[in-house]
């Protein structure tokens, strides 16, 4: 997919932990998002453990990406926000193609 990294977040340097948030504009589905979070994973082998946010990249997954989160709506979230990857050494991987699940309103 065609993305953009809008923003990232080491969250702890102790821990090796990275947050990091994307927009893509083409090719959504399931598999190829979870495909290009691999990818970015393994860009950065420096930290073990990564959480990625997958946003659309209209003006509503922009601004969650970028962290201004009070100017969209639940759910202009819902919709903005295509799937959250995360990974770490003990877990393993975990990509969820439907994370507009945990702000309560159900797709």
């Amino acid at each position: 997919p065609i993305y953009e990294i809008e923003r990232t977040e080491v969250i702890s340097n102790n821990f090796s932990q990275i947050k990091i948030f994307l927009t893509v504009s083409k090719n959504k589905n399931e598999e190829s998002l979870k495909m290009l979070c691999q990818k970015i994973k393994s860009e950065n082998p420096e930290y073990s453990n990564i959480m990625i946010c997958i946003y659309s990249s209209n003006i509503y997954g922009k601004n969650l990406a970028k962290g201004y989160e009070k100017r969209v709506s639940n759910e202009q979230k819902i919709k903005a926000w295509l799937g959250m990857y995360t990974y770490n050494p003990v877990e393993g991987e975990y990509f969820d193609n439907n994370p507009g699940k945990y702000l309560g309103i159900y797709q």
